[in-house]
């Protein structure tokens, strides 16, 4: 059965918390919002750090905690560019909001960046008041920077890239192209530089004003997003063994160096840091 793990990174110790997928920090480290399967379908649960104190919220997958700690937003639906909810962090005050599976919290957790349409995919924001969608681009896979000021996201415009946006005025800068078709854009903790993972494979890094991306790591394409560490030193990702039959998390550090493999199970995929030491 597919259960969530605790790795100390620098000892390799590993202790299994509970059944289930998708885990998701709360943003001071105590609680993991995480996806179960049950009779119904998807279940959202909650957890303490240390795997106690199991509750469930209710039916939905892929959580993300706003940054303030007081929300949970998450979809219903296993389709990639599903619906969109938003809920208290206790499972209170349920919301339908305009939106899909893609998204991403504003740092001051009062709006979303998201993607609608399947065909032709749209990014926007909607607020979490319920405000309608507003449309700002074609593109996919919304990541908004630390700072609040610019959206990173996959464009498809000419050719395959990671381009960013201002939220306030739609301005769009192209960042790197001609890096094959890139997703899961992710700022680093100081907004300098972005990661992804292309189709190749490859774990890239680019610097957030535009530059020729660096190639950090090669493998096989495993659709997880790369994880930077909280002090922005290391990236954590996905890949899976030339057959493309077992994944398992590697790491790296953000210059290319050090590159390592962390589980050896061939089970093990979507590593995410805990946010703050315990």
């Amino acid at each position: 059965m597919e259960g969530i793990f605790l790795m100390d990174a620098g000892t390799g110790e590993v202790t299994r918390l509970a059944d289930g997928g998708g885990p998701a920090w709360s943003p001071d480290g105590t609680r993991i919002a995480f996806t179960r399967s049950g009779e119904g379908g998807f279940e959202l649960w909650v957890m303490d750090a240390d795997g106690s104190a199991a509750t469930m919220l209710g039916a939905g997958l892929g959580p993300a905690w706003s940054p303030d700690g007081t929300r949970i937003a998450f979809s219903r639906s296993p389709i990639d560019l599903g619906d969109l909810w938003v809920m208290n962090a206790d499972g209170s005050r349920v919301m339908q909001v305009e939106g899909g599976m893609q998204f991403s919290w504003s740092p001051d957790s009062t709006r979303i960046a998201t993607v609608t349409g399947a065909a032709m995919p749209d990014l926007g924001i909607v607020g979490v008041d319920g405000s309608s969608f507003v449309r700002l681009a074609a593109g996919q896979h919304p990541a908004w920077s630390p700072d609040g000021t610019r959206i990173a996201f996959v464009t498809w415009s000419e050719q395959p890239g990671i381009a960013t946006l201002d939220p306030s005025s739609g301005d769009i800068t192209t960042i790197t192209r001609g890096v094959g078709e890139p997703y899961a854009p992710a700022w680093s903790p100081d907004g300098t530089r972005i990661a992804f993972m292309n189709s190749r494979g490859g774990v890239l890094v680019v610097a957030a004003e535009g530059d020729d991306a660096a190639l950090l790591a090669s493998g096989l394409p495993a659709g997880y997003a790369p994880a930077w560490s909280t002090d922005g030193a290391w990236l954590a990702f996905t890949i899976a063994n030339p057959e493309g039959t077992a994944t398992d998390i590697h790491l790296v550090r953000a210059d290319g160096s050090g590159l390592q493999r962390l589980t050896t199970s061939g089970t093990a995929r979507g590593p995410v840091w805990r946010p703050v030491a315990p």
